[in-house]
């Protein structure tokens, strides 16, 4: 579930606030079949999962080609995954 958004996610999904994200699955955004379920199963493993090519639908249905990594946060409890988003054909932030 989204426990938090920027303004550069709010963006990508077309959302106006983040009251249109918070507490939904991050599956309505990516699809099941994709990169999902493998990169935060990764980061939950080893702390941390290198961006991979994925398809995000925003909303109203339009898709938006993306780079998804993820990387597990132990600070809290229980320990969650925060993801990283950038548009492809983008300059990405190092990871």
């Amino acid at each position: 579930r989204v426990l938090a958004a920027n303004p550069a996610f709010l963006g990508l999904v077309h959302a106006a606030d983040e009251s249109q994200v918070l507490g939904r699955p991050l599956a309505d955004w990516l699809p099941h079949d994709g990169p999902l379920h493998r990169q935060l199963g990764q980061a939950a493993a080893a702390g941390v999962a290198l961006p991979l090519p994925a398809e995000l639908r925003a909303i109203g249905g339009l898709g938006v080609a993306v780079e998804f990594g993820a990387v597990r946060l132990d600070e809290g409890e229980p320990p969650t995954i925060g993801v990283v988003l950038h548009r492809r054909g983008q300059s990405a932030p190092p990871f």
